[in-house]
């Protein structure tokens, strides 16, 4: 599925429905997903709930099954969570707030069911790799885009 042309930095809900979709195979706990969400979304409200600490970030935890992966967040705002995974830690889905792409790692059966959708725009991850707004070979942004985002 290419990308939509939303904001560049948050995986679009029918791609989190997608991938969620493509995901459940692969779980034991399907009904046991720990999300975590970015804490600076402006459509979170404040609350005194605890923060998982890291570098740069704190994000809220939430607890739920695959299927509420779109049901993060506050009225008609749903962020999608920056990290998700299973219970049984079978695979791992991860997306930064500044980044224009997902990661997952899982079991190759796992990572094979995504390179071989007909509905997710998916490669296989190198080191070799960058990590900037310029390394997505797919949807590379324009230098007005870049302004428009931020960039």
């Amino acid at each position: 599925m290419p990308w939509d042309g939303q904001v560049p930095y948050h995986m679009p809900l029918s791609h989190a429905d997608t991938l969620s979709h493509t995901l459940r195979p692969f779980t034991t706990t399907p009904e046991k997903i720990w999300y975590l969400v970015w804490d600076g979304y402006g459509s979170i409200l404040p609350t005194s709930q605890p923060r998982v600490q890291r570098p740069h970030r704190n994000y809220l935890p939430y607890y739920g099954g695959i299927d509420d992966t779109r049901d993060l967040g506050i009225d008609e705002h749903r962020e999608p969570p920056e990290y998700w995974f299973p219970d049984d830690k079978s695979w791992c889905v991860a997306t930064d707030v500044d980044l224009c792409w997902t990661y997952v790692g899982g079991s190759k059966a796992c990572i094979d069911a995504i390179l071989n959708s007909s509905e997710l725009e998916s490669v296989p991850a190198e080191l070799s790799h960058g990590l900037t707004v310029d390394s997505d070979i797919f949807n590379r942004l324009s230098p007005d885009e870049k302004k428009q985002w931020g960039y």
